[in-house]
C-alpha cells in the first residue's frame, strides 16, 4: 500500500479530460461486472455541470488522475455520493477512503445533515468501504428502488441516528 502523502484531492469541472476520461473507465469496468443492464452501443456517460451545494473531485498523485467522486444535491438536507471511482492500478492505496472522507467533509460544510450513495451488487470493495467507513444499508430510494442489483448506504453526518 502506497502512502497517500502525496495525494492531492481538488475540486475540478465535471467537464475536465482527466474527469470524462475516469468516467470512461468507470463505465467500462461497470459495463464489464454488468454485462446484461448495459446496450452495447450505449453511448458514453457524461458529468452534468455542478448546481451550487455540489463538488466534483479528482484525486491526482504525480500529476496524474487517480480517482473521482461527486456530491449532488437529493433536497436541502441530502446531499448524494456518485462517480466514485479508482483507477484499478492506484486500487488498495487509500484513495477511495481519501475520496470519501473528502466529500463527506465538503458535504458538511455545504450543510447536508446526511449523506446517500448506491453501489453495485457486485462490488465488494466499495461495499467494505462504505461499512469501514461508517456508512449502513438503507433502502433503495430513487431509480434503484426494486434494482436487484443495487445495493443503498446511508450517513448521517449529524449527531441524529439515521432514519
Amino acid at each position: 500500500m502506497q502512502a497517500t502523502s502525496s495525494l492531492r484531492i481538488e475540486a475540478v469541472d465535471p467537464q475536465h479530460p482527466q474527469a470524462l476520461a475516469l468516467l470512461g473507465e468507470a463505465a467500462r469496468e461497470a459495463r464489464a461486472l454488468y454485462p446484461a443492464l448495459f446496450a452495447p452501443d450505449a453511448p458514453a456517460p457524461t458529468n452534468p455541470p455542478p448546481r451550487s451545494r455540489e463538488v466534483y473531485l479528482l484525486a491526482w498523485r504525480d500529476g496524474q488522475a487517480l480517482g473521482c467522486g461527486a456530491l449532488r444535491q437529493r433536497d436541502t438536507f441530502t446531499g448524494e455520493l456518485q462517480r466514485m471511482f479508482v483507477t484499478r492500478a492506484a486500487r488498495r492505496d487509500g484513495i477511495a477512503r481519501a475520496l470519501l472522507a473528502r466529500l463527506e467533509h465538503d458535504a458538511r460544510q455545504h450543510g447536508y445533515r446526511q449523506l446517500v450513495l448506491e453501489t453495485g451488487a457486485r462490488q465488494q470493495a466499495a461495499i467494505a468501504l462504505y461499512n469501514t467507513c461508517g456508512w449502513r444499508r438503507i433502502a433503495a430510494y430513487g431509480a434503484y428502488v426494486g434494482d436487484p442489483m443495487s445495493l443503498c448506504f446511508g450517513k448521517a453526518l449529524t449527531a441524529r441516528r439515521w432514519a
